[in-house]
Protein backbone atom coordinates (compact mmCIF):
# COMPACT_ATOMS: atom_id res chain seq x y z
CA UNK A 1 0.00 0.00 0.00
CA UNK A 2 1.56 3.35 -0.85
CA UNK A 3 1.86 6.17 2.06
CA UNK A 4 0.88 9.10 1.72
CA UNK A 5 3.03 11.85 3.15
CA UNK A 6 1.02 12.06 6.49
CA UNK A 7 0.53 8.48 7.07
CA UNK A 8 1.84 7.37 10.04
CA UNK A 9 2.52 3.60 10.23
CA UNK A 10 2.18 1.84 13.54
CA UNK A 11 4.24 -1.15 14.76
CA UNK A 12 1.73 -3.91 14.91
CA UNK A 13 -1.22 -3.70 17.35
CA UNK A 14 -1.15 -5.87 20.74
CA UNK A 15 -4.14 -4.91 22.02
CA UNK A 16 -7.12 -1.66 22.69
CA UNK A 17 -7.22 0.31 25.79
CA UNK A 18 -11.10 2.73 25.52
CA UNK A 19 -11.81 5.28 28.53
CA UNK A 20 -15.03 6.87 28.18
CA UNK A 21 -15.20 10.27 29.73
CA UNK A 22 -18.72 10.07 31.46
CA UNK A 23 -20.49 7.08 31.66
CA UNK A 24 -23.43 8.29 32.62
CA UNK A 25 -23.46 11.18 29.54
CA UNK A 26 -20.74 10.05 27.05
CA UNK A 27 -19.68 12.21 24.21
CA UNK A 28 -15.93 11.35 23.51
CA UNK A 29 -13.92 8.20 23.93
CA UNK A 30 -10.04 7.91 24.03
CA UNK A 31 -8.80 4.58 22.12
CA UNK A 32 -5.34 3.50 23.32
CA UNK A 33 -3.48 1.23 20.65
CA UNK A 34 -1.42 -0.93 22.47
CA UNK A 35 2.53 -1.57 20.58
CA UNK A 36 5.53 -2.95 21.00
CA UNK A 37 6.47 1.00 21.19
CA UNK A 38 4.39 1.64 23.51
CA UNK A 39 0.73 3.22 23.31
CA UNK A 40 -0.72 5.53 20.60
CA UNK A 41 -4.07 7.34 21.79
CA UNK A 42 -6.79 9.48 20.18
CA UNK A 43 -10.10 10.93 20.95
CA UNK A 44 -13.24 9.65 18.94
CA UNK A 45 -17.32 10.98 19.13
CA UNK A 46 -20.16 8.73 18.35
CA UNK A 47 -19.56 10.03 14.74
CA UNK A 48 -15.99 9.13 14.57
CA UNK A 49 -16.63 5.84 16.61
CA UNK A 50 -19.48 5.16 14.08
CA UNK A 51 -17.29 6.19 11.24
CA UNK A 52 -14.65 3.64 12.38
CA UNK A 53 -16.78 0.44 12.77
CA UNK A 54 -17.66 0.99 9.55
CA UNK A 55 -14.35 0.95 8.13
CA UNK A 56 -12.96 -1.85 9.93
CA UNK A 57 -16.18 -3.44 9.16
CA UNK A 58 -15.96 -3.31 5.38
CA UNK A 59 -12.01 -4.21 6.18
CA UNK A 60 -13.14 -7.23 7.63
CA UNK A 61 -15.28 -8.14 4.92
CA UNK A 62 -12.71 -7.53 2.02
CA UNK A 63 -10.80 -10.23 4.29
CA UNK A 64 -13.55 -12.64 4.29
CA UNK A 65 -14.36 -12.49 1.00
CA UNK A 66 -10.64 -12.77 -0.07
CA UNK A 67 -10.22 -15.64 1.92
CA UNK A 68 -13.71 -17.54 2.35
CA UNK A 69 -12.03 -20.48 0.78
CA UNK A 70 -8.73 -20.78 2.84
CA UNK A 71 -10.66 -19.38 6.46
CA UNK A 72 -13.93 -20.37 8.19
CA UNK A 73 -15.81 -17.84 9.08
CA UNK A 74 -17.52 -19.23 12.56
CA UNK A 75 -16.10 -21.35 15.15
CA UNK A 76 -14.93 -24.45 15.07
CA UNK A 77 -16.79 -26.94 16.62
Amino acid sequence: MPKKPKDVMLPAVSGVTIDIDDRDNPKVCLVGLLTAEGKRSFTLSENGARMMVKAIHSFLDLLDGSTSETKPKGPAN
